[in-house]
């Protein structure tokens, strides 16, 4: 992903593209659990982007990407869920 980052750093836009298919499916599984829907996870997927892309400068190639980008999922999804009423509850009581 390193390659990836300078990439879009340097604003390839192609490579944006690159980075969501390598990790779309798990960010979407992440929004899935954490917010029950498709559309809330799409929603949630896009803001995640959004930040990532936005806060790349603040990325540590030392750190793992997926890790920092599912982070940044998990924080939107919260955000989202502090939007409803509905407690998060990952499995059933």
């Amino acid at each position: 992903d390193v390659d990836v980052i300078r990439a879009i750093r340097r604003g390839d836009a192609s490579a944006i593209c690159l980075l969501r298919q390598r990790h779309d499916a798990a960010l979407r599984r992440v929004g899935l659990a954490m917010l029950g829907t498709e559309q809330e996870s799409a929603g949630a997927l896009e803001g995640a982007y959004e930040k990532a892309i936005r806060s790349l400068g603040k990325f540590s190639s030392d750190a793992a990407f997926a890790n920092w980008l599912i982070g940044l999922m998990i924080a939107e999804c919260e955000a989202r869920r502090g939007l409803s009423d509905e407690p998060y509850w990952p499995c059933d009581p």
